[in-house]
């Protein structure tokens, strides 16, 4: 079966017609006039002024609190160097205490200059 072709058989001898051309109405020339300055008024001026120097200040106090933050950060950075040094300092002085005051330590030096070792004798700070 063969499909119908929907198109339209033209005939080639009939031209189609030509909707008529309607004439185009020629508006005048205008000449454009000077763009009309409006001032601002008073009010206007204020508001202004007002926005401006709000905004202003905005961004003033932002880079203020901006400087503050930076220096607060590196403050407590500089703090928290301070207290890992410490903290390793007071690691550093344990150990060395504990080496001190082990009685190993205590054994060989009273052996080394004729003394005995009294456990009971021996008291240890403790904090």
């Amino acid at each position: 079966m063969i499909v119908d072709n929907t198109a339209r058989m033209l005939d080639p001898q009939t031209q189609p017609q030509q909707a008529p051309k309607k004439q185009q109405k020629t508006a005048p020339v205008v000449q454009p006039q000077p763009s009309k300055h409006v001032a601002f008024s008073p009010l206007e001026r204020v508001l202004v002024c007002t926005i401006a120097i709000a905004v202003t200040t905005i961004a003033i106090l932002c880079l203020f609190a901006q400087f503050g933050l930076s220096g607060a950060r590196r403050t407590y950075q500089n703090t928290q160097t301070k207290i890992s040094q410490t903290a390793t300092q007071i690691d550093t002085y344990q150990q060395s205490v504990s080496e001190l005051t082990a009685s190993s330590r205590l054994t060989a030096f009273a052996k080394a200059h004729g003394l005995t070792v009294v456990n009971g004798s021996i008291k240890q700070a403790v904090k």
